[in-house]
């Protein structure tokens, strides 16, 4: 990603729009979206991650992480992170008032389907947007310090982060898959 170059915030609606748009069982939407663009909120997850990486993994794991946001490097170069949560909602009421929630993989795959829409709209956009969902690191992403950064409730899941910059070179990253190898029709 070229780094330096801020993200239009109307480029940064579209894509947030275009999640919106995902389907969901029961119209439950779960996706929920945390921006993280200032240089404060991004020193705020910098603080985050690199902390749990030092308590859970040791201080090589979070050097190498500190090291990931210094400028120049992986996560600098991104003109925004967008963490991808899925928050558990109710579908509908049992007729006793309980209220009834979808199966996990199903919201996990409605989010999926929110970022996918993300990935479409950015190679839509002109100016070379280009954008890739990061699983991030997975002890910080479960961590409780995580959760209260980016408000999450019981149930809720940090699934990684949409990570949003410029590319001159979008076309060269797009997956080209042969379609017919990749069904089967018997």
């Amino acid at each position: 990603m070229d780094p330096g170059r801020p993200l239009d915030p109307s480029a940064l609606s579209l894509l947030l729009e275009a999640a919106s748009w995902a389907p969901s069982h029961g119209r439950t939407d779960p996706w929920s979206f945390v921006v993280f663009q200032s240089p404060q909120a991004l020193e705020a997850l910098a603080h985050v991650s690199v902390s749990v990486l030092r308590r859970e993994e040791g201080p090589r794991a979070a050097a190498d992480a500190q090291e990931e946001f210094a400028p120049g490097k992986r996560w600098a170069n991104a003109a925004c992170l967008i963490a991808v949560c899925m928050r558990r909602r109710p579908r509908c009421c049992t007729p006793g008032g309980a209220a009834r929630f979808n199966p996990e993989w199903e919201e996990v795959a409605a989010v999926a389907c929110a970022v996918q829409n993300m990935h479409l709209m950015a190679t839509a956009l002109p100016g070379g947007v280009c954008g890739y969902w990061s699983s991030w690191y997975e002890s910080v992403r479960d961590a409780p310090e995580m959760r209260v950064l980016l408000g999450l409730s019981e149930g809720d899941r940090c699934l990684g982060f949409f990570v949003v910059g410029h590319c001159d070179r979008v076309g060269e990253f797009r997956a080209s898959r042969d379609a017919p190898s990749c069904h089967q029709w018997p």
